[in-house]
């Protein structure tokens, strides 16, 4: 794993043996569930880039990076006829200064990179009691793509 790793737990993007790897594994996902929906995850890569990927091609922004990295996967993706989907938090957090829920109320995302239409965005929201959080999160999401997932909590705050 040493040469297509960005960071211990991350992937270096952009190196053709990272996406070999990536459809080595999808096809393994393929043939051994029989649904077609795979979620890729993707979650806590706030290195991303500024591991090996830095010493190798100097810095980029990770919005791009994580943008670019995807498509890839996506187009990987459609070739295994997979649809699938990602945590939003990777494409909130890099396009914007603060972390996920950190967002200023009517967050304009039309200058954000985003994902192809295809790639399903993962929003989770497990402990906020609020309408108002989960309107303003859902709006941003909105605003990125038509592909929203939301997998709800049962925990209950008293």
């Amino acid at each position: 794993m040493d040469k297509i790793r960005d960071s211990a737990d991350i992937l270096q993007p952009e190196k053709e043996e990272t996406y070999q790897f990536i459809e080595k594994l999808l096809s393994s996902v393929k043939e051994n569930f029989s649904t077609n929906r795979v979620h890729l995850g993707m979650d806590e890569a706030v290195m991303l880039g500024l591991g090996n990927y830095l010493k190798e091609n100097g810095y980029k922004k990770g919005s791009l990076i994580i943008r670019e990295h995807c498509n890839r996967v996506v187009d990987i993706c459609r070739k295994l006829e997979l649809k699938p989907m990602i945590w939003s938090d990777m494409y909130i957090t890099a396009n914007s200064t603060g972390g996920y829920y950190d967002l200023p109320e009517n967050t304009d995302c039309s200058k954000w990179e985003k994902p192809k239409k295809d790639l399903g965005l993962v929003y989770w929201d497990y402990y906020h009691a609020d309408t108002r959080t989960y309107e303003k999160m859902l709006d941003t999401h909105a605003q990125l793509s038509d592909n929203v997932i939301f997998p709800g909590s049962n925990v209950r705050h008293f």
